[in-house]
C-alpha cells in the first residue's frame, strides 16, 4: 500500500432468501446484486464529491479513489471491502476534506438522514429549499457553506460534517431509492453497510420502500412542448421524446398518448426534427427536487 494511501475496511452485508438455498442450489441475480453494489459506490461518489468540493468524480479521481472487494463470507452475502483513498492527489477546498473514513461516515449518516427528511416530506413538509435544522446546525439550502447559522457553541469542524450530510443525503437520494428497491420478500430482505471495527452502520429493509417511493403528480394543465419522437410502441401507444431546451434537446422523457387519436401521426412524427404537442406533465418529487418524468399527450402538430 502506498505510504499516502489511506485504505479503511468497509463491510457490505445482504441477507434474505436467496441465500438461504443448499450450497449446490445457490442462486442469486447477478444483474440485481452488481446493481446493488453499484449504487452502494455511487453514494460513497456523492458523499466524496461533497466532502472534496466537486461535481462528480472524475476518472482521475477514481484513480485513487476506490472500493476494492478483498473478502467473502458464505451463508449470506457479506463482502468485507476496502474503500482506498490517496488524500494528497485531491485539491481540497476546505480544511476538512474527504478522508476514507470521512467518506464512509458521511455516506452512512446520509442514508439515516434521507430517511428522516423522507418522512418530513411524506408529512407534507418541505427540506428544500428552505432552512433545515438537524443537530443544532440551521442552514439555508443554496449549496454555500457561508450561509451555516451557529446555533448553539460547536466546532467549525461539527458544522462542516452535518452540512456535508445534508447535501450527501440530497446528491444521493435517487441512489437510497434504488438500493432500497433492491430488497425483495422473496430474495435480498435486508441490505447493510459499516464500518467493520468500529459499527457504524446503516440497514435497510423491504420495510423502508414505502417510505422512499417517490412521490408521482399528474398536472392538471396542459402545456405545450416542441420536441422530437424517437421511440414509439404502437400497441400499447407510449414511446420516448426529447424536449427542446434552448438549442439542445433534453435527456429522453416516455410519453402515453391519450384520447382518441391517429397513431399514424405518430408513426410520421418519427421522421420530423421539431413538432409541437400539448401534452399533461407528471413530475416525480423526493429529495433531489421536482423532475419531469413523462408526458401525456393529447395532440401533435407538424406546424410550429
Amino acid at each position: 500500500m502506498n505510504r499516502d494511501e489511506e485504505q479503511i475496511p468497509l463491510c457490505i452485508h445482504l441477507d434474505g432468501p436467496a441465500f438461504m438455498h443448499k450450497k449446490e442450489s445457490f442462486q442469486i441475480d447477478l444483474f440485481s446484486l452488481s446493481q446493488t453494489i453499484m449504487d452502494i459506490q455511487h453514494m460513497l461518489d456523492r458523499s466524496y464529491a461533497v466532502l472534496s468540493g466537486s461535481q462528480r468524480v472524475t476518472q482521475k479521481d477514481r484513480q485513487e479513489f476506490k472500493l476494492i472487494a478483498n473478502k467473502f463470507a458464505p451463508g449470506s452475502l457479506e463482502i468485507t471491502a476496502l474503500l482506498s483513498l490517496t488524500p494528497a492527489m485531491i485539491p481540497l477546498i476546505t480544511e476538512y476534506g474527504p478522508t476514507a473514513y470521512k467518506v464512509i461516515e458521511t455516506t452512512i449518516k446520509a442514508f439515516e438522514l434521507g430517511k428522516k427528511l423522507r418522512e418530513i416530506v411524506k408529512n407534507g413538509g418541505s427540506v428544500q429549499p428552505s432552512i433545515i435544522n438537524y443537530n443544532n446546525v440551521g442552514m439555508v439550502n443554496n449549496g454555500s457553506i457561508e450561509n451555516v447559522v451557529i446555533n448553539n457553541s460547536i466546532t467549525k469542524e461539527e458544522i462542516m460534517t452535518e452540512v456535508s450530510t445534508y447535501f450527501a443525503a440530497l446528491q444521493s437520494s435517487r441512489s437510497h431509492e434504488r438500493l432500497v428497491n433492491h430488497t425483495s420478500n422473496k430474495s435480498v430482505t435486508k441490505i447493510a453497510l459499516s464500518t467493520c471495527e468500529n459499527g457504524l452502520k446503516m440497514e435497510t429493509s423491504v420495510t423502508d420502500k414505502l417510505l422512499f417511493k417517490s412521490e408521482t403528480r399528474l398536472d392538471d394543465s396542459v402545456k405545450k412542448y416542441y420536441v422530437k419522437i424517437h421511440a414509439l410502441d404502437v400497441e400499447t401507444s407510449t414511446g420516448e421524446l426529447r424536449i427542446y431546451e434552448e438549442d439542445r434537446l433534453s435527456n429522453p422523457i416516455r410519453f402515453s398518448i391519450i384520447g382518441s387519436q391517429e397513431l399514424k401521426n405518430y408513426s410520421l412524427a418519427l421522421n420530423i426534427d421539431k413538432l409541437s404537442i400539448n401534452a399533461l406533465p407528471e413530475f416525480q418529487t423526493d429529495l433531489s427536487g421536482k423532475k419531469l418524468v413523462k408526458l401525456h399527450v393529447a395532440n401533435l402538430s407538424f406546424n410550429l
